[in-house]
């Protein structure tokens, strides 16, 4: 690790390299040796440990909001994200797709972990989802492995329903053993099937117990009912009448 005010006053020119440091974080070239820098924030710049100064690059990141930020590099050997090296990645076929996305002749990786190995065929589907030919992904981790089947069900209230032949998935959650067929969303979060009644928490997908699919209504974004009980967010609530219960102010 260097101090940034060493480094400042005897940078070494390289045109792979941006070399204004006052301007912007990334890859910086000095006494043939690379260092980065993540945040000008905190500027301390980290050895880029075994990097060939003669062939070593900087990779266009085309997709970040920040577009000057260079994360990825290559030299002849290696693949580095953030000053590190990524194990196993293939230089001369490396491509940035997104941020911290990137790609090779064999691998689909996020930052340095290997997500496919299907590239030929990885392609997003939303701001979260993507898949190649075998497997859905959820950012960085499978949550379906039925690729040709997974298809849009819905949106609903900021929620958003996939399903494959085998489950349904709201937001990257997947619902645990519904019936594929008879799911139904509804508004507010709730969705039924043939057998049960559920609903979207704040960081999980749960069954209503003992709700009725068949007769359940959602009222508003609080209140719903069944032909048997009237529910404040999926909590069943005494003695209250489902026939006669009015909510106000809907």
């Amino acid at each position: 690790m260097i101090n940034i005010s060493a480094l400042a006053s005897r940078i070494t020119n390289n045109t792979k390299f941006k070399n204004a440091l006052s301007r912007e974080p990334g890859y910086y070239v000095r006494k043939n040796k690379v260092y980065y820098c993540g945040s000008l924030a905190s500027p301390t710049f980290d050895l880029v440990a075994g990097a060939d100064v003669r062939s070593f690059q900087t990779l266009q990141n085309n997709f970040s909001k920040l577009p000057s930020i260079r994360q990825y590099a290559i030299d002849e050997k290696f693949v580095y994200y953030k000053g590190k090296t990524i194990p196993g990645a293939d230089p001369s076929s490396f491509v940035v797709l997104g941020y911290a996305w990137g790609k090779d002749c064999n691998h689909i990786y996020t930052a340095y972990k290997i997500v496919s190995n299907d590239p030929d065929h990885f392609v997003k589907i939303d701001r979260h989802l993507s898949k190649d030919s075998k497997c859905i992904y959820y950012a960085d981790r499978v949550i379906s492995y039925d690729a040709p089947h997974f298809q849009l069900l819905a949106k609903v209230d900021g929620l958003t329903y996939f399903k494959d032949r085998h489950s349904i998935f709201v937001n990257g959650i997947r619902v645990k053993e519904p019936d594929v067929r008879s799911f139904e969303p509804l508004r507010h979060g709730y969705s039924r099937d043939a057998d049960h009644v559920y609903l979207m928490g704040p960081a999980s997908f749960k069954i209503m117990e003992g709700a009725d699919p068949e007769s359940f209504q959602v009222i508003n974004q609080y209140y719903s009912l069944d032909q048997n009980h009237v529910y404040w967010r999926g909590a069943r609530l005494i003695d209250c009448e489902p026939s006669t219960y009015e909510a106000l102010n809907c």
